[in-house]
């Protein structure tokens, strides 16, 4: 009897060990999938703002880039109004864009991705 008392204590300590050790596992796996996520919408959001700043450039030189689909490559010279307007929108997209990207460093230092992150732009 002493000894299926003792095995089933022994069994019990393993479980509760292996639960652990899957509960750390979990953990770390949710760790790295909002780390990813995390990446993937600053990935997103560089690209957008990046899309649109070369908009706003290809609108001040007087080109509309939907039109280039239809071999449209017409040449409209925007007025000195639209050319301000372009360029109030590239000074918000700018500053949007690099509150963003400081929003992802502090998102990478919670993350503890920061240095690894940086090691590949550097």
């Amino acid at each position: 009897m002493n000894y299926i008392v003792g095995f089933i204590f022994i069994t019990l300590i393993v479980y509760i060990f292996e639960q652990n050790r899957r509960i750390h596992y979990l953990v770390k796996q949710n760790i790295e999938q909002e780390n990813l996520k995390v990446i993937q919408d600053h990935q997103y959001d560089t690209l957008k703002h990046l899309t649109n700043m070369l908009d706003n450039t290809l609108k001040a030189l007087g080109y509309d880039y939907r039109q280039f689909d239809k071999n449209n490559f017409t040449k409209h010279e925007p007025t000195p109004e639209q050319i301000q307007q372009l360029w109030q929108s590239q000074q918000r997209e700018i500053k949007q864009s690099d509150h963003e990207a400081t929003q992802f460093d502090v998102e990478l230092k919670k993350g503890g991705l920061y240095a690894w992150w940086h090691s590949f732009r550097d």
